[in-house]
Protein backbone atom coordinates (compact mmCIF):
# COMPACT_ATOMS: atom_id res chain seq x y z
CA UNK A 1 0.00 0.00 0.00
CA UNK A 2 1.43 3.36 -1.07
CA UNK A 3 -0.40 6.35 0.39
CA UNK A 4 0.39 9.89 -0.73
CA UNK A 5 -0.93 12.65 1.52
CA UNK A 6 -1.93 15.67 -0.53
CA UNK A 7 -2.76 19.07 0.86
CA UNK A 8 -1.75 22.70 0.78
CA UNK A 9 0.83 23.92 3.30
CA UNK A 10 -0.76 24.78 6.69
CA UNK A 11 -3.71 22.46 6.06
CA UNK A 12 -3.15 19.73 8.63
CA UNK A 13 -1.19 17.21 6.55
CA UNK A 14 1.20 16.58 9.47
CA UNK A 15 -1.70 15.58 11.71
CA UNK A 16 -3.06 13.30 8.97
CA UNK A 17 0.35 11.67 8.58
CA UNK A 18 0.66 11.15 12.33
CA UNK A 19 -2.76 9.50 12.38
CA UNK A 20 -1.83 7.16 9.52
CA UNK A 21 1.47 6.36 11.18
CA UNK A 22 -0.34 5.32 14.35
CA UNK A 23 -2.46 3.02 12.20
CA UNK A 24 0.61 1.21 10.89
CA UNK A 25 1.83 3.07 7.81
CA UNK A 26 5.59 3.56 7.62
CA UNK A 27 6.74 7.12 6.94
CA UNK A 28 10.39 6.69 7.85
CA UNK A 29 12.82 6.15 10.66
CA UNK A 30 13.35 9.13 12.94
CA UNK A 31 16.57 10.03 11.12
CA UNK A 32 14.71 10.08 7.79
CA UNK A 33 12.15 12.66 8.89
CA UNK A 34 12.34 16.40 9.36
CA UNK A 35 13.03 17.08 13.02
CA UNK A 36 10.32 18.82 15.06
CA UNK A 37 10.59 22.56 15.58
CA UNK A 38 8.60 25.29 17.30
CA UNK A 39 6.21 25.33 14.35
CA UNK A 40 5.47 21.61 14.66
CA UNK A 41 6.76 20.22 17.99
CA UNK A 42 5.05 16.88 17.34
CA UNK A 43 6.93 16.51 14.05
CA UNK A 44 6.22 17.05 10.37
CA UNK A 45 6.21 13.36 9.37
CA UNK A 46 8.01 14.52 6.24
CA UNK A 47 10.90 12.61 4.67
CA UNK A 48 13.95 14.76 4.18
CA UNK A 49 14.99 12.95 1.00
CA UNK A 50 11.56 13.48 -0.61
CA UNK A 51 11.57 17.15 0.42
CA UNK A 52 15.09 17.72 -0.94
CA UNK A 53 14.26 16.06 -4.23
CA UNK A 54 11.01 17.93 -4.82
CA UNK A 55 12.68 21.19 -3.80
CA UNK A 56 15.58 20.56 -6.19
CA UNK A 57 13.28 19.85 -9.15
CA UNK A 58 11.29 23.03 -8.48
CA UNK A 59 14.45 25.08 -8.08
CA UNK A 60 15.82 23.84 -11.40
CA UNK A 61 12.56 25.04 -12.99
CA UNK A 62 12.98 28.48 -11.37
CA UNK A 63 10.25 27.68 -8.88
CA UNK A 64 9.85 27.11 -5.17
CA UNK A 65 6.94 26.08 -2.96
CA UNK A 66 5.27 29.50 -3.08
CA UNK A 67 6.25 30.24 -6.70
CA UNK A 68 4.68 27.41 -8.70
CA UNK A 69 2.40 29.16 -11.19
CA UNK A 70 4.76 28.27 -14.03
CA UNK A 71 5.65 24.76 -12.92
CA UNK A 72 4.65 22.07 -15.42
CA UNK A 73 5.81 18.49 -14.69
CA UNK A 74 5.47 17.64 -18.38
CA UNK A 75 8.08 20.25 -19.26
CA UNK A 76 10.80 19.31 -16.78
CA UNK A 77 14.10 19.09 -18.68
CA UNK A 78 15.87 15.85 -19.53
CA UNK A 79 18.77 16.37 -17.15
CA UNK A 80 16.48 17.07 -14.25
CA UNK A 81 14.25 14.11 -15.10
CA UNK A 82 17.23 11.75 -15.26
CA UNK A 83 18.40 12.97 -11.87
CA UNK A 84 14.88 12.75 -10.46
CA UNK A 85 14.20 9.21 -11.65
CA UNK A 86 17.43 7.88 -10.20
CA UNK A 87 16.92 9.41 -6.78
CA UNK A 88 13.16 8.84 -6.63
CA UNK A 89 13.59 5.16 -7.52
CA UNK A 90 16.04 4.81 -4.64
CA UNK A 91 13.56 6.41 -2.23
CA UNK A 92 10.60 4.32 -3.42
CA UNK A 93 12.73 1.17 -3.26
CA UNK A 94 13.56 1.85 0.39
CA UNK A 95 9.92 2.49 1.23
CA UNK A 96 8.67 -0.60 -0.60
CA UNK A 97 10.66 -2.79 1.80
CA UNK A 98 8.16 -1.79 4.48
CA UNK A 99 5.06 -3.02 2.65
CA UNK A 100 2.56 -0.30 3.46
CA UNK A 101 3.95 3.19 3.62
CA UNK A 102 3.02 6.84 3.33
CA UNK A 103 4.62 10.04 2.10
CA UNK A 104 3.61 13.52 3.19
CA UNK A 105 5.16 16.52 1.46
CA UNK A 106 2.93 19.43 0.37
CA UNK A 107 4.90 19.96 -2.87
CA UNK A 108 3.46 16.61 -3.97
CA UNK A 109 0.36 18.60 -4.92
CA UNK A 110 2.28 19.85 -7.95
CA UNK A 111 5.07 17.25 -8.22
CA UNK A 112 3.06 14.00 -7.95
CA UNK A 113 2.96 13.45 -11.76
CA UNK A 114 6.73 12.96 -11.62
CA UNK A 115 6.39 10.25 -8.96
CA UNK A 116 3.33 8.41 -10.28
CA UNK A 117 5.16 6.30 -12.93
CA UNK A 118 7.37 4.89 -10.15
CA UNK A 119 4.47 3.82 -7.92
CA UNK A 120 2.35 0.67 -7.96
CA UNK A 121 -1.34 1.37 -7.41
CA UNK A 122 -0.93 4.42 -5.15
CA UNK A 123 -3.80 6.00 -3.23
CA UNK A 124 -4.23 9.52 -1.88
CA UNK A 125 -5.42 11.06 1.34
CA UNK A 126 -6.50 14.61 0.53
CA UNK A 127 -6.44 17.08 3.43
CA UNK A 128 -8.36 20.32 2.99
CA UNK A 129 -8.65 23.39 5.22
CA UNK A 130 -10.70 26.56 4.81
CA UNK A 131 -8.82 28.87 2.40
CA UNK A 132 -9.08 31.92 4.67
CA UNK A 133 -7.50 29.98 7.54
CA UNK A 134 -4.65 28.84 5.32
CA UNK A 135 -4.10 32.34 3.93
CA UNK A 136 -3.96 33.91 7.40
CA UNK A 137 -1.56 31.22 8.59
CA UNK A 138 0.73 31.83 5.59
CA UNK A 139 0.58 35.56 6.19
CA UNK A 140 1.55 35.11 9.82
CA UNK A 141 4.31 32.55 9.23
CA UNK A 142 5.74 33.61 5.86
CA UNK A 143 4.55 37.18 5.30
CA UNK A 144 2.62 36.14 2.19
CA UNK A 145 -0.20 38.58 1.34
CA UNK A 146 -3.65 37.12 1.97
CA UNK A 147 -4.75 37.33 -1.67
CA UNK A 148 -1.60 35.48 -2.77
CA UNK A 149 -2.20 32.87 -0.05
CA UNK A 150 -5.74 32.30 -1.29
CA UNK A 151 -4.44 31.92 -4.84
CA UNK A 152 -1.83 29.40 -3.68
CA UNK A 153 -4.56 27.44 -1.86
CA UNK A 154 -6.56 27.34 -5.09
CA UNK A 155 -3.62 26.27 -7.25
CA UNK A 156 -2.34 23.57 -4.89
CA UNK A 157 -5.74 21.97 -4.45
CA UNK A 158 -6.76 22.05 -8.09
CA UNK A 159 -3.41 20.67 -9.24
CA UNK A 160 -3.61 17.97 -6.57
CA UNK A 161 -7.12 17.01 -7.65
CA UNK A 162 -6.05 16.84 -11.26
CA UNK A 163 -2.99 14.65 -10.72
CA UNK A 164 -4.79 12.20 -8.42
CA UNK A 165 -8.04 11.67 -10.34
CA UNK A 166 -7.13 8.14 -11.41
CA UNK A 167 -6.22 7.03 -7.87
CA UNK A 168 -8.32 5.83 -4.94
CA UNK A 169 -8.76 8.93 -2.85
CA UNK A 170 -10.36 10.02 0.39
CA UNK A 171 -10.85 13.59 1.62
CA UNK A 172 -10.32 14.77 5.19
CA UNK A 173 -11.45 18.15 6.46
CA UNK A 174 -9.00 19.84 8.81
CA UNK A 175 -11.77 20.68 11.27
CA UNK A 176 -12.72 16.99 11.45
CA UNK A 177 -9.10 15.93 12.01
CA UNK A 178 -8.97 18.31 14.96
CA UNK A 179 -12.51 18.17 16.34
CA UNK A 180 -13.76 14.68 15.42
CA UNK A 181 -10.68 12.58 15.89
CA UNK A 182 -12.29 9.27 16.83
CA UNK A 183 -14.80 9.35 13.97
CA UNK A 184 -12.16 10.49 11.48
CA UNK A 185 -9.72 7.76 12.55
CA UNK A 186 -12.45 5.18 12.16
CA UNK A 187 -13.27 6.43 8.68
CA UNK A 188 -9.61 6.34 7.66
CA UNK A 189 -9.28 2.79 8.99
CA UNK A 190 -12.33 1.62 7.06
CA UNK A 191 -10.93 3.15 3.87
CA UNK A 192 -7.48 1.59 4.36
CA UNK A 193 -8.99 -1.85 4.94
CA UNK A 194 -11.06 -1.49 1.77
CA UNK A 195 -7.79 -0.95 -0.09
CA UNK A 196 -6.42 -4.17 1.34
CA UNK A 197 -4.25 -2.66 4.04
CA UNK A 198 -3.82 -3.87 7.59
CA UNK A 199 -4.71 -1.32 10.24
CA UNK A 200 -3.24 -1.23 13.70
CA UNK A 201 -5.79 -0.55 16.39
CA UNK A 202 -4.71 2.47 18.36
CA UNK A 203 -6.06 5.31 20.43
CA UNK A 204 -7.09 8.50 18.70
CA UNK A 205 -4.34 11.11 18.35
CA UNK A 206 -4.21 13.69 21.12
CA UNK A 207 -5.54 17.14 20.41
CA UNK A 208 -2.48 18.67 22.09
CA UNK A 209 -0.28 17.86 19.10
CA UNK A 210 -2.18 20.47 17.07
CA UNK A 211 -0.39 23.71 17.71
CA UNK A 212 -2.21 26.99 18.42
CA UNK A 213 -0.31 28.61 15.55
CA UNK A 214 -2.04 26.18 13.20
CA UNK A 215 -5.58 26.40 14.54
CA UNK A 216 -5.72 30.07 15.51
CA UNK A 217 -8.04 30.82 12.60
CA UNK A 218 -10.42 27.90 12.90
CA UNK A 219 -14.16 27.84 12.33
CA UNK A 220 -15.94 30.82 13.80
CA UNK A 221 -13.02 33.19 13.35
CA UNK A 222 -13.83 36.59 11.91
CA UNK A 223 -11.06 36.00 9.39
CA UNK A 224 -13.40 33.73 7.48
CA UNK A 225 -15.03 36.93 6.36
CA UNK A 226 -12.09 37.29 3.93
CA UNK A 227 -13.56 37.55 0.46
CA UNK A 228 -13.03 34.43 -1.63
CA UNK A 229 -13.25 34.44 -5.40
CA UNK A 230 -16.14 32.51 -6.97
CA UNK A 231 -13.70 29.75 -7.97
CA UNK A 232 -12.35 29.45 -4.43
CA UNK A 233 -15.83 29.45 -2.92
CA UNK A 234 -16.97 26.74 -5.33
CA UNK A 235 -13.93 24.59 -4.62
CA UNK A 236 -14.25 24.91 -0.85
CA UNK A 237 -17.99 24.20 -0.97
CA UNK A 238 -17.40 21.06 -3.05
CA UNK A 239 -15.03 19.74 -0.40
CA UNK A 240 -17.07 20.89 2.59
CA UNK A 241 -20.30 19.39 1.33
CA UNK A 242 -18.71 16.12 0.31
CA UNK A 243 -19.53 16.64 -3.35
CA UNK A 244 -17.51 14.75 -5.91
CA UNK A 245 -14.21 16.57 -6.51
CA UNK A 246 -14.80 16.04 -10.21
CA UNK A 247 -17.55 18.65 -9.93
CA UNK A 248 -15.01 21.24 -8.76
CA UNK A 249 -13.19 23.67 -11.07
CA UNK A 250 -10.79 21.93 -13.44
CA UNK A 251 -8.35 24.81 -13.87
CA UNK A 252 -6.87 27.51 -11.71
CA UNK A 253 -8.86 30.69 -12.30
CA UNK A 254 -7.37 33.56 -14.27
CA UNK A 255 -7.72 35.83 -11.26
CA UNK A 256 -5.68 33.48 -9.07
CA UNK A 257 -2.98 33.15 -11.70
CA UNK A 258 -2.77 36.92 -12.06
CA UNK A 259 -2.33 37.30 -8.29
CA UNK A 260 0.35 34.61 -8.22
CA UNK A 261 2.25 36.19 -11.10
CA UNK A 262 2.20 39.55 -9.37
CA UNK A 263 3.35 38.01 -6.08
CA UNK A 264 6.14 36.07 -7.78
CA UNK A 265 7.42 39.15 -9.56
CA UNK A 266 7.52 40.98 -6.24
CA UNK A 267 9.50 38.13 -4.68
CA UNK A 268 11.94 37.99 -7.59
CA UNK A 269 12.56 41.72 -7.44
CA UNK A 270 13.30 41.45 -3.73
CA UNK A 271 15.90 38.71 -4.22
CA UNK A 272 19.59 39.61 -4.14
CA UNK A 273 20.91 39.97 -7.68
CA UNK A 274 23.26 36.94 -7.50
CA UNK A 275 20.35 34.70 -6.49
CA UNK A 276 18.25 35.91 -9.42
CA UNK A 277 21.16 35.19 -11.77
CA UNK A 278 21.55 31.67 -10.38
CA UNK A 279 17.86 30.96 -10.91
CA UNK A 280 18.05 32.14 -14.51
CA UNK A 281 21.22 30.16 -15.23
CA UNK A 282 19.63 26.97 -13.92
CA UNK A 283 16.79 27.31 -16.40
CA UNK A 284 19.17 28.08 -19.29
CA UNK A 285 21.41 25.10 -18.44
CA UNK A 286 18.39 22.83 -18.26
CA UNK A 287 17.12 23.87 -21.68
CA UNK A 288 20.37 23.56 -23.60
Amino acid sequence: MQIIILGMHRSGTSLAAMTLSQMGLFFGEQADLLPPDEDNPAGFWERQDVLRLNRKVLRRCRCRWDMVSGFDPARVGRRTMAMFRQRANEIVGKLNRHGQWGVKEPRMCVALPLWTPLLYRPACVFVIRHPADVARSLERRNGIPVEAGLALWELYNIRALDCSRAMPRMTLLFDDLVGKQAETSERIGTWLRALGGSVRETASPQTSVVQPSLIHHRSGSSDRAIALSPAQSDLWEAFRSGASPESSPQQVSDGAMDRLHAYEQTVLRSMPFPERVRLTLRVIQERF
